[in-house]
């Protein structure tokens, strides 16, 4: 065997272990891409379920008039932290302020509501008829704020998978 032979033999088996380097690169750079884009559908369905769980609450909140109990209270103390966790800041900021203005409506629609005078008897004191007013001018704004945190999260959601489809197209 000739030194010609042994040149030959070390450049074919030079080009191979390139062409397997340069294959087992490309491949794992694709798999890294697959599993980032798996992980960005992923990160918009949490979002998204945690997203539907704030807008249950808000409205639950909206139905019973702020009312509920110890489990209630600790459902909505939750879906708070992870939102003040895992969202945008313009979307907390949006939170707070729906969760204000339901507050403030559902405070003055308590004080409107008809009372039990005597806890043995049927006795019932009628409204209070000016604060079921006010309740009635705060509740367009508690219902405003909840429709623009609604589509905030909507967009925020949606970015996150355009995103997704962006790399999964190979776009940047």
């Amino acid at each position: 065997m000739g030194i010609t032979d042994v040149l030959a033999t070390l450049g074919t088996a030079g080009v191979g272990w390139l062409a397997s380097s340069l294959t087992t690169h490309f491949q794992h750079r694709r798999e890294d891409e697959l599993r980032h884009e798996e992980q960005s559908y992923k990160e918009a369905d949490c979002l998204a379920s945690l997203y539907e769980e704030a807008l249950f609450v808000l409205d639950r909140n909206a139905r019973t008039l702020g009312r509920g109990d110890d489990e209630a209270l600790n459902t909505t103390l939750k879906i708070l932290a992870r939102i003040q966790l895992t969202s945008t800041a313009s979307i907390r900021d949006q939170y707070d302020a729906a969760a204000d203005a339901l507050d403030a409506w559902a405070a003055k629609a308590r004080a409107a509501e008809p009372k039990r005078i005597s806890p043995g008897l049927l006795l019932i004191r009628s409204g209070d008829s000016e604060k079921k007013k006010l309740a009635d001018e705060l509740f367009p704004a508690y219902q405003e704020s909840f429709h623009r945190l609604q589509e905030m999260m909507r967009e925020h959601i949606a970015t996150i998978r355009q995103k997704a489809d962006r790399k999964r197209r190979g776009m940047p």
